[in-house]
């Protein structure tokens, strides 16, 4: 649901009697606030009745039109304020402060801006530190059928590179100031979205992402001051390094607590990382190759804390950890 909104703009277009103008403005569109309600503590399943209900929409994808942007802050932490770039009036009375850093965060296929990955993740964000946290709802692109989710996904990483470059221009902020989080095809948007942002924003991590060698691009370790990725599902979504650092736990699949079920398996990469972010915790070490970040074979002396919201500037290189079957999931 959306309602048309009416800004200063149309005044001033009314002034001037420019019926073009008029017309440009009335088609400008807020997005009903996002309330995020408690996460359970194991994901939703994919609703099949909503994947059809959508797959018409999707196949119609604009993400100009159709990606939408939601802040939340400390003082706004479960109902939104949505965004819309062209109307600066609209940012300047929202929540968001360029005295705090930012942070995009982008839901993966089937997800929105209220799904299991948001609701874990933007409050263990909020609780961490004090930012603005914008998350990014691409659900009607999100839900098309492969391959084409992966190209609509290219495709709107463009566009939220955009929005944040006009939230720089508006606000004087900086890229050194984002942090950009994405699970899954989020994960690779994540990278793409880092890439084309103007300047080179501080930290990119990507939560078990899209990242094989088949598609029509791929996140890079230069795509973000840092670079990292947490991988809990190889297979279908790669199994290559990635990023700056990547980290490969309980050997990148059959997580204890999961066996073989990629979605548990999957959706532990954003737990994982929203506990990083309120208890600290899970110590990797590092691997000499890939073959040992599977199997665990790292006796190398260098270890390095997973995930977090700071960027581990200058590290590199494979790691490899275990957790426990559930929450909290971080052994040390």
């Amino acid at each position: 649901m959306v309602h048309t909104v009416r800004t200063n703009i149309k005044m001033y277009c009314i002034l001037l009697n420019l019926v073009v103008c008029l017309t440009a403005v009335s088609a400008i569109s807020i997005p009903d606030p996002i309330i995020l309600t408690q996460a359970e503590d194991i994901p939703e399943p994919i609703s099949i009745q909503d994947f059809w209900l959508n797959l018409g929409r999707s196949l119609r994808f604009d993400p100009a039109r159709d990606n939408q942007y939601h802040l939340f802050t400390r003082a706004n932490p479960t109902t939104s304020q949505p965004l819309v770039q062209g109307l600066p009036n609209l940012l300047s009375q929202s929540n968001y402060s360029t005295r705090r850093q930012t942070v995009i965060v982008i839901h993966g296929r089937y997800g929105n801006s209220g799904d299991h990955f948001n609701r874990v993740v933007i409050p263990a964000i909020l609780q961490a530190d004090d930012r603005n946290v914008i998350t990014v709802d691409w659900r009607i692109g999100a839900n098309a059928p492969s391959p084409q989710v992966i190209h609509q996904g290219v495709h709107s990483a463009r566009f939220v590179a955009g929005f944040v470059n006009w939230l720089m221009s508006v606000t004087g902020h900086n890229a050194n100031a984002f942090t950009v989080v994405g699970f899954s095809l989020g994960g690779l948007k994540a990278g793409l979205v880092a890439r084309q942002i103007q300047g080179q924003v501080s930290f990119m991590m990507a939560l078990d992402p899209l990242h094989r060698p088949d598609l029509p691009a791929n996140i890079r370790p230069d795509d973000a001051q840092y670079t990292e990725t947490i991988r809990t599902a190889v297979g279908d979504m790669g199994n290559q390094p990635a990023a700056h650092v990547d980290f490969y736990v309980n050997g990148g699949y059959n997580n204890p607590g999961c066996g073989n079920d990629f979605e548990c398996n999957h959706a532990r990469a954003y737990l994982f990382y929203a506990e990083s972010l309120t208890r600290g915790g899970f110590t990797g070490r590092q691997c000499p190759s890939l073959q040992n970040a599977f199997t665990g074979n790292c006796f190398m002396p260098n270890t390095l804390r997973m995930g977090g919201l700071n960027p581990k500037t200058g590290a590199r290189g494979l790691f490899h950890l275990t957790t426990n079957a559930n929450s909290p999931f971080s052994r040390g």
